[in-house]
């Protein structure tokens, strides 16, 4: 809501505890639009979308030598609001909300899965090659 109002959000209030009417206004216009979509949500006016928000993971070098390093796009967390603070981020739209729970406790089990895995191979052959060079 801070960052909707055009505010930025490590500001101090200031030591007297008064902002300029302007700051108010900003803060309590983005405070009432948030209420209202929780009151249109609430009454059954309107379906929140969905949201899945990604992070980059490094897989580390694949197993042949000509693979490069590469990232993967693995599910961080999921919102029913893209709120301002993750528009930047890599994210997946859904048309519900429920959609997005959906698909994201469908996968995050194996994409963990899949991360520890990939983390025992690397280790493993990186052990391996530490034993080749040793030789």
């Amino acid at each position: 809501m801070i960052l909707d109002a055009g505010l930025i959000p490590n500001v101090k209030v200031p030591k007297d505890k008064t902002w300029d009417d302007a700051t108010v206004q900003a803060l309590v216009q983005a405070v009432a639009k948030f209420e209202d979509w929780m009151q249109d949500i609430i009454s059954g006016e309107i379906v929140p979308e969905g949201y899945i928000l990604m992070q980059n993971k490094n897989l580390g070098k694949d197993s042949s030598v000509s693979q490069p390093e590469s990232l993967k796009q693995i599910y961080d967390e999921f919102c029913p609001i893209l709120l301002n603070q993750f528009k930047s981020r890599e994210h997946t739209k859904f048309e519900t909300f429920d959609l997005a729970l959906d698909e994201f406790y469908s996968k995050i089990e194996s994409q963990r899965s899949e991360q520890q895995h990939k983390a025992k191979e690397n280790s493993a052959l990186q052990k391996l090659n530490k034993i080749r060079n040793d030789q």
